[in-house]
């Protein structure tokens, strides 16, 4: 799966539950100070990201997650390890 794959895929996941245009949504905005996500949306995102994409993503991970590109570079690495 290639980066643009995994972006587009992580597009609607991330806009609906924030209630964010999809337009909005770029590889640099941060889920906290940009996207306005708290830890709720970010257990819901994981959530629905492992379901879609068949992964499991390590909580002590998802702590590391600023940026919707950081969540892209760790699904890159996950896939290539399949």
């Amino acid at each position: 799966m290639t980066r643009q794959e995994i972006f587009t895929l992580l597009c609607p996941i991330v806009s609906e539950p924030l209630v964010v245009a999809s337009e909005e949504i770029h590889e640099d905005s941060d889920f906290f100070a940009v996207l306005r996500a708290d830890s709720l949306h970010m257990v819901d995102l994981v959530m629905k990201v492992e379901e879609k994409l068949n992964v499991e993503i390590d909580d002590e991970d998802v702590q590391e997650m600023q940026t919707v590109g950081q969540v892209i570079d760790y699904l890159e690495m996950v896939l290539k390890t399949r």
